[in-house]
C-alpha cells in the first residue's frame, strides 16, 4: 500500500479505494490510513464518508484531520472552502481538531468563515485560536465584506 500512495495518480487511488473495502482487516487499514495521507483533495468525498462511518474512532479523527488538511488545496472559491470546514466541524468533538479548523479558516477569505470563527470566540479553551483567525479572516475580508469585519471584531477586542 505505501508503496502505490508513494505512486499517487487517477489508478492509484482506484486500486486504494477498493482496498478500502477489502475484507481483510489489515488491507482495508492500511487503504484507509494512505487514503488519509493522500496528497491531493481528490479524496475528499473518501474521507468525508469515513468520518461518517468510521471503522474504528482513531479512523474518524485520521479522517477530520485529513480533511482539514486538504480543503485548502481544493480548487475551490472561498465560499466553498468556508462550507467544506462547516461541513466537517459538524463531526469535529475534540479541541485539537476544531483549533486546526480554526487555522484552515484564518485562510480563507468568506463572511461564513467569519462567522465560523467568531463562533468560537465563547470557547474556553479555543478564545485564542478563534480571535487569531478572526483577525486573519478580517484582514481578507475587509475590502471585500467591511461590515462582516465590523460585526466580528468587538468580540475579538472583547476576549
Amino acid at each position: 500500500m505505501r508503496i502505490l500512495g508513494a505512486q499517487g495518480g487517477e489508478k492509484v487511488l482506484g486500486a486504494v479505494r477498493e482496498a478500502a473495502k477489502d475484507a481483510e482487516p489489515a488491507v482495508r487499514d492500511a487503504a484507509l490510513r494512505l487514503l488519509c495521507d493522500w496528497p491531493t483533495p481528490d479524496v475528499l468525498p473518501d474521507l468525508a464518508a469515513l468520518a461518517k462511518a468510521p471503522p474504528t474512532p482513531a479512523f474518524r479523527i485520521l479522517a477530520l484531520r485529513a480533511q482539514l488538511r486538504l480543503v485548502p488545496l481544493q480548487a475551490a472559491t472561498d465560499d466553498q472552502k468556508a462550507a467544506s470546514v462547516r461541513e466537517v466541524m459538524r463531526l469535529v468533538e475534540r479541541d485539537d481538531e476544531k483549533r486546526l479548523a480554526l487555522s484552515v479558516l484564518g485562510g480563507v477569505a468568506s463572511a461564513g468563515a467569519l462567522e465560523m470563527a467568531a463562533g468560537e470566540l465563547g470557547s474556553p479553551t479555543l478564545k485564542d485560536e478563534a480571535c487569531q483567525a478572526v483577525v486573519a479572516i478580517s484582514e481578507r475580508l475587509v475590502a471585500k465584506d467591511p461590515d462582516a469585519v465590523l460585526d466580528a471584531l468587538p468580540g475579538v477586542l472583547e476576549k
